[in-house]
């Protein structure tokens, strides 16, 4: 891969490192020389030139050392550029290591950090140990330290990975599938080798009028940030069917052009001699899927001999009917289905063939528009594309298709890591971004533990059955102690001690600890109730450690260093072991220090990455939630299938049987909804009559009540008795000016509503009183 050429500042770091490493030659050249008697020793400049002569040797450049600077360094006047950079960093040595080691582990993970986030990570890390007073970093701080671990970190641009991609392409899948390639290529035929030129694969491609095909580098006039390509054309897409063979040939294609029906001007000059059809879209479907494999079936009829074929498809729904899966199993045709959503890396034609061949399309379709000024159209489009397809399908190209994709040969190594990488969030197998030291195991653990931990909580019984023999034991009741007894009858035996000679030990120490860590800060590891990703989990508060000494040769004025004291010459052999002792504590101090700060670096950068996996993983099950229930597909775990084994087959007619249901019950709650509007509109016409009805009622009332009333006046003038006049003539009442409300009709179908009187009102014969 090409490389870019280096900065000025990398020169320059790179020069100063090459300088460093020679110093330290010259250092090593002084130290050899102080072992010599002082009249034949090299002087400072001596050394600097044999430390530039010995450094030429090796690497074959020629460097301008300062006799100095070598000085300064043996005398310890100063010290290397190396050691005293680390002092004004914001990083240790070890935290850089540990930061490095996180963005190449996220970036494999497919995701990256820019400079905005890395930057976030470690002002994170200097308040783990500054405080939160640290004031953050340099506008240039992470382009200066991708510099720095050039070596191991490099500027890339991101190209997109759909997250199911990304998920689906892991090691379980990849075993999965290379195990079923496996058995079928090499026993699929009737115990044999499916032999190379019955070996196929399927694919569809997308192709426009007015794509993004064939962009390429143009010339221009200075000055310009972009060159535009004049196109025509609509963005409606034409979908062709691609079939290659692994003896290097190719099917004639299938085009699907979106329409009702064929029209006579879509005949044309056809050089690939495709098969042209139609959809109302231009995509494939169900019935297209079994046309296409019964066109299959006839153009490799005569090369199979009667031989089993395989052909290579992905997860499309035309590719999975039980009408396509059967046919193909009629006709000796082993169908090979892909893990889901892993076509980037394991379908040949998306890995080695598309990419040239719309390349190739773009080409010959800006050559027409610039030559003729047409436009790619139905009219013209078979000429274009067949003529890009018979440019691309030569049979080297075709091979490499298969062998890129580990098929013939077969090899289950050909695809890398770095392609599965992405999955690591996902997968089964434990991963962190930054690799947790190897555990020290202190105490062990019995076999008999293990057991208990593994086995889980046992039978109460059989529990306090152990608790029972061991106090027997303890206590000396056991049989063991009654035929010790009747072995040494008549003999004088010794007093029983009840107190046990040691602490009694619990029967299961686990299940101890277990309970008291149950009681502690960590109780949420040990508890029975699932932990939402909604729940925070406890935060490890970080410890302020100061930066690791930088030690000295020389002691200063103000204190004693502890390299002082470890390079004093010795008088007496216990100042020897004194000064051997501090320079194992010296540098035991150092070993802790440094892992202090690299286990704090872990935890940092493993918190911010938990929170991170947290939040996705409440994001989706929040979409989960939200997911309408009963979408579901057929075999829904991703794993590669051979589609044409009975049980996928009956699997598929399970699947397209409970679709059928589903369209029927669709069906009836349609005819059902369908049927309680129609009721509903009835009730509807009947309550709107029913209130005009009511308003003419309660005019009548009014009316009726004021006749009432003014003849009750008229009698209590005349001077009759009320009550018997109200006896004779009752006041009229508002309930019998007022006609009752029926319940509007529910959604519930009736089993016979022809038995029910209200259903020509759409009521359900029950009176509402208002």
């Amino acid at each position: 891969m090409a490389k870019h050429a280096a900065s000025d500042t990398l020169k320059k770091r790179q020069e100063e490192e090459e300088k460093a490493r020679a110093y330290r030659i010259a250092h090593a050249i002084w130290l050899d020389e102080q072992q010599k008697p002082k009249d034949e020793r090299l002087s400072y400049r001596e050394v600097a030139e044999e430390a530039r002569k010995r450094w030429h040797a090796k690497t074959g450049h020629w460097l301008k050392l300062n006799h100095n600077t070598v000085h300064n360094h043996a005398t310890g006047k100063t010290r290397p550029r190396e050691e005293t950079k680390w002092d004004s960093s914001h990083l240790s040595a070890v935290e850089e290591e540990e930061v490095v080691n996180y963005l190449i582990e996220t970036a494999a993970q497919g995701f990256r950090l820019s400079h905005r986030r890395l930057k976030e990570h470690v002002i994170e890390l200097c308040r783990a140990h500054y405080g939160t007073s640290f004031p953050g970093l340099g506008k240039h701080w992470s382009h200066r330290f991708v510099e720095r671990h050039h070596k191991h970190l490099h500027i890339y641009r991101t190209r997109p990975l759909h997250d199911v991609r990304g998920k689906a392409a892991n090691p379980e899948n990849h075993k999965a599938w290379c195990d079923l390639v496996e058995n079928v290529q090499l026993h699929g035929d009737e115990g044999n080798a499916i032999a190379p030129e019955n070996t196929y694969a399927l694919d569809e491609a997308g192709f426009q009028a007015n794509g993004d095909e064939g962009e390429e580098r143009v010339i221009g006039g200075a000055g310009k940030n972009v060159q535009y390509q004049q196109q025509a054309g609509t963005r409606e897409t034409t979908t062709v069917i691609v079939n290659i063979c692994l003896d290097g040939t190719a099917i004639p294609p299938a085009v699907l052009f979106s329409g009702k029906g064929f029209a006579v001007r879509w005949k044309q000059d056809n050089p690939a001699e495709a098969m042209l059809g139609y959809s109302k879209k231009g995509w494939t479907d169900n019935e297209i899927g079994i046309e296409y494999a019964k066109h299959f079936e006839r153009m490799t009829r005569e090369k199979a001999g009667g031989r089993w074929r395989v052909l290579y498809v992905d997860g499309h729904g035309s590719h999975v009917t039980r009408g396509f899966l059967m046919f193909c199993k009629a006709h000796k045709i082993h169908v090979l289905c892909y893990p889901a959503h892993t076509t980037h890396i394991y379908q040949g034609l998306d890995v080695v063939i598309f990419s040239p061949m719309k390349q190739r399309f773009g080409e010959n379709r800006d050559k027409l528009f610039r030559e003729t000024g047409q436009e790619i159209s139905k009219e013209n489009f078979l000429k274009v594309y067949g003529d890009t397809h018979l440019a691309i399908l030569q049979p080297e190209l075709i091979k490499k298709a298969f062998s890129k994709t580990g098929i013939i040969p077969f090899n289950r190594d050909v695809i890398s890591a770095d392609k599965l990488a992405p999955s690591r969030d996902t997968s089964f197998r434990h991963y962190t971004p930054v690799e947790p030291p190897a555990a020290v195991d202190e105490g062990g653990m019995g076999e008999e533990e293990e057991e208990a931990v593994a086995d889980g909580e046992q039978d109460k019984e059989v529990e306090d059955g152990a608790d029972e023999e061991v106090d027997d034991v303890e206590e000396g009741g056991g049989e063991a102690g009654h035929e010790t007894g009747e072995e040494g009858e008549g003999e004088e035996q010794e007093p029983v001690n009840d107190e046990p000679a040691h602490p009694r030990l619990d029967t299961f120490p686990i299940r101890a600890a277990l309970k008291e860590l149950a009681n502690s800060d960590c109780g949420f590891l040990f508890s029975q109730t699932p932990i939402p990703s909604s729940s925070n989990p406890p935060d490890l508060p970080n410890v302020l450690i100061s930066p690791m000494k930088r030690r000295i040769t020389k002691p200063s004025m103000s204190r004693q260093d502890v390299t002082y004291l470890t390079t004093k010459t010795t008088s007496t052999p216990d100042e020897d072991a004194m000064q051997e002792a501090l320079i194992a504590k010296a540098a035991a101090a150092d070993y802790y220090k440094e892992q202090a700060i690299r286990m704090q670096s872990m935890l940092v950068l493993q918190r911010l990455y938990c929170n991170k996996l947290r939040r996705q993983l409440q994001a989706k099950e929040g979409k989960a939630e939200r997911k309408k229930k009963g979408r579901g597909g057929i075999l829904q775990d991703g794993l590669p299938r051979l589609m044409t084994h009975s049980a996928v087959i009956r699997a598929v007619k399970e699947h397209e049987d409970a679709k059928a249901k589903e369209a029927r019950d669709k069906e009836e709650r349609a005819a059902q909804q369908l049927e309680y509007e129609e009721r509903m509109a009835v009730w509807q016409a009947h309550e709107d009559g029913r209130e005009a009805r009511n308003a003419a009622l309660y005019r009548q009332f009014q009316e009726d009540a004021n006749k009432w009333t003014a003849a009750r006046v008229a009698a209590k003038e005349a001077g009759r008795k009320l009550k018997v006049w109200d006896k004779a003539h009752p006041k009229p009442l508002r309930s019998n000016y007022k006609e009752a409300r029926v319940k509007p009709p529910t959604k519930k179908a009736r089993k016979d509503p022809e038995e029910d009187p209200e259903e020509d009102v759409g009521g359900d014969g029950t009176i509402d009183e208002e």
